[in-house]
């Protein structure tokens, strides 16, 4: 059976143009848009549209681009889709688009937050304190250990991301960032310096974190619909109240993507699905040890894909729990035992044996097995002694559900 998790890119993701498709095959993306212009006083529309990358890479604006682009395709995938995920998971920013998404906070109070955040990340990076490196093909406890050679407390040096068994990211002060960079040539080890104004996730953002955390003492965080994993600790939030203090612990931590990946595969999750700009956290599952199958939603062969393979699945899933769910909440009008028996625990056993049938075939669901629930679900009602004016009625709401 598939279990999937919505999963949020973070910034880096943006791109001159994204959103487009969405403005153009989904209603509510020009309203959100809106929403935003209005919340923030600029044209966002605009900027994602048809700016310069370089005015939407800056970080106060990429990242409010990117949790309003995210937050439409997420209405776009439950409009669309709507398969309920097993968790909610973002990268970094994506964290708060995930939060979004889980009903744990409001669109507007994100947008602002993340607005701000963006502020104060690139007022702290404004005097080139440092720089972020993409690290590939190294052990863990062999850039660690770089690492830990390194820094200083004046001049940190730590690993800032942990995405994939083959790629982390180091953030660097910038005086240490020739002595990283040399130790990397020398080992001939494969790097990149990243498009970003400061070395994010690590302690050169505690003046940053500090200013962030009036504007979470602010903000109210509400139960979830879904859980959340939080970048901080590659685990589900325990309770809303943890929500404030992790998104400001985030901001000088490092990001455990791979391990949050990790722990939801050990749930039984197998789909990720992509919701926002880009396709960076559709690529990195390449790398991470485990079976999980992913689609990034800003590309639509991937949508098609998705829908091709997974919604008949989704709709017979759906259909054979409505018929179960038919059968067992219809009150019963009949005392004879022996016709229960018969008419009602018996049926209901051959529907459940339909059910873990059809799962193990794949999710195929044959002719004759829906036409066999169906024929199973009259019995179980006329058994149970509704009308038949009743029975038609559940009946042709049941198969206009197939």
């Amino acid at each position: 059976m598939s279990q999937a998790a919505l999963v949020f890119p973070g910034q880096g993701s943006q791109y001159v143009g994204m959103g487009k498709w969405l403005l153009e095959n989904y209603f509510e993306a020009r309203e959100i848009f809106e929403e935003a212009n209005e919340i923030l006083g600029m044209d966002l529309r605009a900027l994602c549209l048809d700016g310069s990358l370089s005015e939407l890479s800056r970080t106060m604006n990429a990242q409010p681009a990117i949790l309003t682009v995210s937050t439409i395709a997420h209405r776009f995938y439950m409009n669309e889709i709507g398969i309920q995920p097993r968790f909610v998971a973002g990268h970094s920013l994506g964290e708060y688009s995930a939060l979004v998404a889980a009903g744990a906070l409001s669109f507007d109070s994100a947008l602002y937050i993340v607005r701000q955040r963006g502020l104060l990340m690139e007022e702290s990076a404004k005097d080139g304190i440092g720089i972020m490196v993409s690290v590939k093909g190294v052990r863990k406890e062999w850039i660690e250990q770089v690492c830990r050679e390194i820094t200083s407390d004046e001049a940190p040096v730590v690993v800032s991301c942990y995405n994939t068994s083959k790629q982390y990211v180091v953030s660097a002060h910038r005086s240490s960032a020739p002595k990283l960079l040399d130790i990397l040539d020398r080992n001939k080890v494969g790097h990149v310096p990243l498009n970003v104004s400061g070395p994010f996730h690590s302690p050169l953002m505690q003046q940053a974190a500090d200013k962030l955390s009036f504007i979470l003492d602010q903000c109210t965080f509400q139960n979830w619909n879904v859980p959340v994993i939080s970048n901080l600790t590659g685990r589900p939030y325990i309770s809303p109240l943890d929500i404030a203090h992790s998104l400001l612990l985030q901001m000088t931590c490092p990001v455990m993507w791979e391990p949050s990946i990790c722990f939801m595969s050990k749930q039984k999750v197998n789909l990720l699905i992509e919701l926002g700009p880009g396709s960076v956290l559709r690529n990195m599952i390449k790398d991470i040890p485990v079976q999980i199958e992913a689609f990034a939603f800003d590309k639509e062969e991937d949508i098609t894909r998705f829908k091709n393979d997974h919604m008949l699945l989704h709709k017979n899933t759906n259909f054979i729990n409505r018929c179960l769910a038919l059968a067992v909440s219809t009150p019963n009008q009949n005392e004879a035992e022996d016709e229960y028996e018969a008419g009602v625990v018996q049926p209901i056993r051959k529907l459940k044996q339909i059910h873990a049938g059809f799962e193990q075939d794949g999710g195929v669901l044959a002719e004759e097995q829906k036409s066999a629930a169906c024929e199973l679900v009259r019995c179980i009602l006329q058994t149970k002694g509704l009308s038949e004016g009743d029975i038609v009625g559940n009946m042709n709401e049941l198969v206009l559900s197939l």
